[in-house]
């Protein structure tokens, strides 16, 4: 080969060297767009993903607070009950006619059946009432025991 066809031969080299460094850029720069694309596309994704998780959280929570709310205040009840106290539940009966309805002074709400609550208070002050009257009767026969001694002792 003569110099002249060697130095056709590298040009022609040196423009196909030139064209696949061109082509290896736009295939470089294509793929570099691709990948920015899926991860924009993912971090959208991810971030509607989180989005519905919190505000599924957050409606969880929410229904939790209610439940633990609702378990508290009739624990409340409960204790209050053991208590003897009706929680506000009283009996009433309407004059004209003559039924029975329970109104709540707390809630002002009504009821035509008597509440369980009310009705475990009743039975706790009952019970209370017949301790107080068991402890009454102790006391008054421990008393007239001990009236029968001394008139016993003193003739």
């Amino acid at each position: 080969m003569s110099y002249d066809e060697l130095q056709v031969e590298i040009e022609r080299l040196r423009e196909e060297l030139e064209s696949a460094n061109l082509e290896k850029e736009r295939l470089h720069d294509e793929r570099e767009e691709m990948v920015n694309q899926y991860e924009e596309e993912f971090d959208k994704r991810k971030q509607e993903l989180l989005d519905e998780n919190q505000v599924a959280l957050s409606d969880l929570k929410a229904s939790q607070d209610n439940q633990i709310q609702t378990l508290s205040n009739q624990l409340d009840q409960m204790y209050r009950a053991f208590q003897g106290d009706a929680c506000g539940w009283s009996e009433k009966t309407d004059r004209r006619t003559n039924k029975t309805q329970y109104v709540n002074a707390e809630t002002g709400e009504t009821s035509k059946e008597k509440p369980q609550i009310l009705e475990f208070a009743e039975k706790v002050m009952s019970l209370d009432q017949k301790d107080g009257d068991k402890n009454a009767l102790h006391k008054a026969t421990n008393k007239a025991r001990e009236a029968e001694v001394r008139n016993a002792l003193i003739p």
